[in-house]
């Protein structure tokens, strides 16, 4: 088969299995959805672009370019609480929530149980969608925060308190932890959370077609009447300055910290590394000393950083979900033809080669100054056309 036929034959295939996402200014068509991150729905376009739109604004999606065949049930989970059948459509929610091999299909129906039962006023079951979602997608928590609360002073109160004080022992992300604290106090006092979130930009260059507000992760709620007062501490008492020594001064040593960037490409090296030779304890303990450095800009290395782990460690449709924030949130990052790379190498793994050969031909297009990466991508395409060529030889 030429390679003109093949393309043709992908993007045939990609338009007779195309998703469609639905929100209050219209229709996306012909598109496939790729992943759920933070708080928005990441999705490609049929020209090849990478679109995000935010998950609040999403009223429903029809699912079907993947082949896990619980999207069809969420699918029709999303007809079902459009047709104002909300029980009904809870029930499949839940059933992709325990039967989905792909990560974002869960997260997302986890996402739709959260707002469903609190809209029907069932807050225990609300709160513990919740709370389940905290710990999947925690850059959400402050957009579905339960507002249907039960009366105060109340054994439903008492026991949801102590659910949230649960999971505020977990060690939930600093922007989580002050969500649960606002949680735990709207539900002891019965004033429902209608603090509006702020907004703050997507990190990198957006790819989408208006400027959507987000949630701004690390700002503190606002204060809400019958809150316990802040307690300031006092300024540190000024020390007794030493006396000057007497003498020749010496030599101040040259500085020894590198900046962050160059922190963290030194990590990534150390990871690889370690992944080539199989020690993934150390792989893991450089993505945890990374983290110290993923701030701003660099956060992309990161990031990449913990889908290779995530890719070593086999867990493919985590590391393609982890590759892809990379290219929907940081779209300037030099980083960005690897993560397309490792994205391919977790399609692959997912067992999917002809959406892996598609990522592996945008790495090479997108790795102008990487070329190891621009190398190993055009040797990943080179198999794929071999084993294509091989097949149609078998006698």
């Amino acid at each position: 088969m030429t390679s003109l036929a093949s393309a043709a034959l992908l993007l045939t295939t990609c338009f007779a299995r195309a998703d469609s996402v639905h929100d209050g200014r219209g229709t996306f068509g012909g598109v496939e959805i790729i992943g759920f991150t933070e708080d928005r729905l990441a999705f490609r376009m049929a020209d090849g672009r990478i679109v995000s739109r935010p998950a609040l604004s999403v009223k429903r999606i029809v699912v079907v370019s993947t082949h896990d065949r619980m999207a069809e049930v969420l699918t029709e989970a999303e007809k079902l609480a459009s047709a104002n059948n909300p029980l009904e459509a809870i029930a499949r929610y839940k059933q992709v929530e325990a039967n989905a091999r792909t990560t974002w299909l869960q997260d997302f129906a986890v996402f739709r149980q959260a707002q469903v039962q609190d809209r029907l006023g069932a807050f225990p079951q609300a709160l513990s969608a919740y709370l389940t979602l905290t710990q999947r997608v925690p850059h959400i928590a402050a957009l579905v925060i339960p507002r249907n609360l039960p009366p105060p002073k109340t054994p439903e109160a008492a026991e949801a308190v102590d659910a949230v004080k649960f999971a505020e022992r977990t060690s939930p992300p600093e922007d989580v932890a002050i969500v649960l604290v606002r949680l735990r106090h709207c539900i002891q006092t019965g004033k429902a959370y209608d603090v509006q979130p702020t907004s703050r930009p997507a990190a990198g260059k957006s790819t989408d077609a208006d400027t959507d507000d987000r949630e701004k992760p690390n700002q503190p709620v606002a204060a809400a009447e019958g809150d316990p007062p802040t307690i300031r501490k006092p300024p540190p008492k000024p020390t007794t300055r030493p006396a000057p020594v007497t003498g020749k001064p010496k030599p101040r040593p040259a500085p020894t910290t590198a900046p962050a960037a160059g922190k963290l490409d030194g990590l990534a090296k150390v990871l690889r590394q370690a992944i080539a030779d199989g020690n993934l304890d150390l792989a893991a303990k450089t993505v945890d000393r990374a983290k110290g450095y993923a701030k701003g800009a660099d956060r992309a290395t990161y990031v990449l950083m913990t889908a290779e782990l995530l890719l070593a460690q086999k867990y493919f449709d985590r590391a393609g979900l982890e590759c892809m924030r990379v290219v929907v949130e940081y779209p300037g990052s030099p980083v960005v033809g690897r993560a397309l790379y490792c994205a391919g190498l977790s399609y692959e793994g997912l067992e999917r080669p002809a959406k892996a050969q598609e990522l592996f031909e945008e790495a090479v297009r997108n790795s102008p100054n990487d070329p190891a990466t621009r190398e190993a991508a055009a040797a990943r395409i080179q198999a794929f056309k071999k084993d294509a060529a091989d097949a149609v030889n078998i006698p």
